[in-house]
């Protein structure tokens, strides 16, 4: 299951904040029958859990700033951390960018 929380606040003309909450919630409804793998080894309890058997989730938190320098153009920064994550790096994640608005937005 995912979701995500988000607030934009435009502090000037072009200059916008962005706060976003957002997370997975893995499934974990795998079996937990004891199964044999091909080489007769025993798998044991736990191994089929989640979807794509990842257990992956997390929760994180991730302001960011954009700029429309124009219709067409923009800039964005951005942090993501996590609040609580399981299978998932929990390290910051920085990203930076350039983004085009492919129909230009009125203002």
């Amino acid at each position: 299951a995912t979701g995500k929380l988000e607030f934009d606040i435009v502090t000037f003309k072009n200059l916008w904040l962005n706060f976003r909450i957002e997370g997975i919630q893995p499934f974990e409804n795998g079996d937990q029958t004891i199964r044999p793998i091909s080489n007769g080894k025993i798998i044991s309890e736990g191994l089929f859990y989640g979807l794509y058997a990842q257990h992956r989730g997390y929760i994180m938190f991730s302001p960011e700033i954009r700029y429309e320098i124009n219709k067409n153009f923009g800039l964005f920064a951005s942090i993501k951390k996590c609040i609580k994550a399981q299978n998932f790096p929990s390290s910051e994640f920085y990203q930076f960018g350039l983004h085009y608005h492919l129909i230009p937005k009125d203002k």
